[in-house]
């Protein structure tokens, strides 16, 4: 309820493709950025799914955090807040049907948090141009 996602590849079949996953955060929730302030906090990470084999994931482009303080919490917080987009290039298997990637997210707000989750978005072999 607190984030949509959505994932999106470009490119052609024989090429790495862009992956762009887009998180749409509600207002009043954050999620942590790719690199929080403090160790204990969960940080949101791109990779390719468990047991995935059959793609390859490029480097991850993270936007800037922003830096907030809240009332739990003394020091800033770096965070993602509305709409976040993340990037990298895919390059899938010669015999992949589909390729697995995985998202870990931790929503908050100035309260609570969420448990932690890993969602795990399926993405179908392309077939030529673009695909979503």
């Amino acid at each position: 309820g607190a984030v949509r996602v959505e994932a999106s590849l470009a490119g052609a079949r024989a090429d790495p493709q862009r992956l762009d996953v887009a998180l749409e955060i509600a207002p009043g929730w954050h999620v942590n950025a790719s690199q929080p302030l403090q160790e204990s906090l969960i940080a949101t990470r791109l990779d390719l799914a468990e047991g995935e084999t059959r793609a390859k994931l490029g480097p991850v482009v993270y936007p800037e955090p922003a830096l907030v303080r809240l009332g739990f919490q003394d020091e800033p917080l770096a965070v993602y807040q509305r709409k976040v987009a993340l990037r990298a290039t895919l390059t899938p298997g010669a015999s992949a049907l589909a390729s697995r990637i995985a998202l870990t997210i931790q929503a908050c707000d100035d309260r609570k948090c969420l448990r932690p989750e890993a969602l795990v978005l399926e993405l179908p072999a392309p077939r030529g141009g673009q695909r979503r």
